[in-house]
């Protein structure tokens, strides 16, 4: 596991440096980094745009070479040093393949290296994409059906956090922050989409909720106050955290008085997100 993660890193660094590439991890190497555990991958899976396996292919080829690696398939983008086989695919794919939104991958930082790895529940989607994939059926199967079950082993330890946020730059950064603390996101476009999702899913799913204070066709106070009026008494007393760049006392006291547990003002330290929803969710228990 070491040695791949390291040749890996080897890799990401002449990547970065040749061509300002910011590489993905992917495959079971990515995994084992996410899950911490030792899964025997067997390869080292790299994504990374489409155009540089395209257009620019003879020079991600002579990079490799000078690497001391050797191509083995073309069709596979695919490369041998050794003990360690190296193959590329595009990033892009990831979106139609498993509907992983590549603008919210993490970014980590290694030895010098700069990479991204993908979240668990990225990591879900994907095997259950490949669980309907003829190809994995027939080849892999059970593999990805064991990892699967260590990722939902995994997955039932977090939390999800609700987002409501109409701003969609705001939802991402809100997205990426929260996923750095290790909690799960889902995502609502406004006041009225988040009070449908708590109303359908089951008492308990989500563990607090943040949301926008100004947002169309449901603002975020409406939006509290109606879940603070549900009948079920588990769903009505999701903890709330509102967001909003106004300040003014009358405005936050409508919120409070709405049922939002805290007032948080944008832009938001990612410090102060996390220590506020890790209260909250610690007061739910």
């Amino acid at each position: 596991m070491e040695e791949k993660y390291l040749e890996f890193l080897r890799i990401a660094r002449l990547l970065n440096q040749t061509f300002s590439i910011t590489p993905l991890l992917f495959g079971s190497l990515g995994l084992e980094r996410r899950l911490g555990m030792d899964l025997s991958s067997e390869d080292i899976d790299i994504l990374i745009p489409e155009k540089y396996l395209r257009d620019q292919w003879h020079r991600l080829h002579n990079m490799m070479e000078r690497a001391g690696y050797t191509l083995t398939d073309i069709h596979e983008h695919s490369f041998v040093r050794e003990q360690f086989k190296v193959a590329f695919a595009m990033i892009e794919d990831l979106q139609s393949f498993a509907d992983v939104d590549i603008r919210l991958l993490a970014l980590e930082k290694d030895k010098g290296a700069n990479y991204y790895l993908m979240y668990l529940d990225d990591y879900r989607k994907v095997y259950r994409a490949s669980s309907r994939d003829g190809y994995r059926i027939g080849k892999k199967y059970g593999a990805d059906m064991q990892k699967l079950a260590l990722i939902e082993q995994a997955l039932d330890k977090k939390h999800i956090i609700l987002v409501a946020e109409d701003s969609v730059l705001h939802k991402i950064i809100l997205g990426i922050q929260l996923r750095m603390g290790g909690y799960l996101v889902e995502e609502a476009a406004d006041g009225q989409e988040a009070l449908n999702m708590v109303d359908e899913k089951p008492a308990g799913y989500y563990s607090a909720i943040v949301m926008d204070v100004y947002m169309p066709n449901m603002n975020g106070i409406m939006a509290s106050a109606a879940i603070r009026g549900m009948k079920d008494p588990m769903k009505r007393s999701i903890p709330i955290a509102a967001i909003s760049s106004d300040s003014d006392p009358v405005e936050i006291e409508a919120a409070m008085e709405a049922g939002v547990n805290k007032y948080l003002l944008k832009p938001i330290d990612v410090d102060v997100l996390l220590a506020t929803i890790e209260e909250l969710v610690k007061s739910r228990k």
